[in-house]
């Protein structure tokens, strides 16, 4: 029993704990930071309208106008988050796109991605749709992890600067932010399907039809609803969404799976987009980079044949 416990434990603390190739995390930062810009941008016409005291405000929490009123961790947090002028609105609004900017580009990364999770944070506290953004806890607990993350050691400026300067840049990393993240999202996946599996509701393909014509529908979403099909089509896609999520352990950490259940994913998120309007999920996907063997990527981004030998 004892090596059996030894042999599990050296397995789980490799699994989180060796130093990997860097390029994982590298691609991942690059898309995540394109796609916070994209997400943050779109934004920018309604900034004062969300985020200002001239706005409209639905915050998350009681808002504390004076210091008194404070007393506790979530009276601080309404302190903080209580909505500000227009002009201090737009300076924290340009701090979080140049964040997201440094951070995209690699450059003063671990500043610039603190500074985007706290800046993030504050816009989330107040944001007037902020109730129906489930994705927004996603985006935050994943800008989180990447605080902790040596993910500018390729494809940044300053591993370009420290080439210049014939500086040599590492060939391993910490990977644990990149397992963590990776959990986080096998997780939700899991989640989801595991509540759909036992939810009456899902028992069916009528919430799948339904959902076509409600407000989140699209005019793909009510063209399908008018086809008319038996609800049985309905209903063999809401059993296939199901087995997807569940099937999210294997599918997304079995190298053999991975192809298949990538493919699978892209396609479910794109779909979900275009039909219901939910697009911030399509963020999803860029994460399954994280869970493709580190010295595989870095063969793919030195040009090499996905079967050549390591280069550990």
């Amino acid at each position: 029993m004892q090596p059996f416990l030894a042999r599990c434990w050296d397995r789980w603390s490799a699994f989180w704990f060796t130093p990997k190739a860097p390029e994982s995390l590298a691609i991942f930062r690059i898309l995540l930071g394109v796609f916070f810009l994209v997400y943050w941008l779109l934004r920018a016409p309604h900034v004062e309208f969300l985020f200002s005291a001239d706005g409209i405000y639905m915050p998350a929490i009681t808002i504390r106008h004076s210091w008194s009123e404070v007393h506790d961790l979530f009276s601080l947090l309404g302190f903080l988050s209580a909505p500000i002028p227009v002009w201090a609105t737009w300076s924290l609004y340009i701090g979080l796109i140049g964040s997201l900017l440094l951070f995209t580009i690699g450059l003063w990364t671990r500043g610039a991605a603190i500074s985007t999770v706290v800046l993030y944070l504050y816009f989330y506290l107040i944001e007037l749709y902020q109730l129906d953004a489930s994705y927004d806890r996603l985006f935050l607990q994943t800008a989180f992890a990447m605080c902790f993350s040596d993910c500018d050691e390729r494809f940044s400026v300053r591993a370009w600067r420290l080439r210049r300067r014939r500086i040599a840049l590492r060939e391993k990393v910490p990977f644990w932010p990149a397992r963590l993240i990776g959990l986080q999202m096998m997780l939700v996946y899991f989640g989801t399907g595991f509540h759909k599996s036992l939810s009456p509701a899902w028992d069916g393909g009528e919430i799948l039809y339904y959902s076509l014509i409600s407000q989140w529908g699209s005019g793909i979403a009510y063209g399908i609803a008018g086809l008319l099909l038996p609800m049985a089509v309905y209903q063999v896609m809401v059993y296939g969404t199901i087995a997807f999520e569940l099937f999210a352990p294997y599918g997304l950490y079995v190298p053999r799976f991975q192809p298949w259940y990538f493919a699978s994913g892209v396609l479910f998120h794109v779909g979900i987009a275009v039909t219901l309007q939910i697009w911030q999920f399509v963020s999803m996907p860029a994460a399954y980079i994280l869970f493709v063997d580190p010295e595989r990527v870095r063969r793919w981004c030195d040009g090499e044949s996905p079967s050549s030998p390591s280069l550990a």
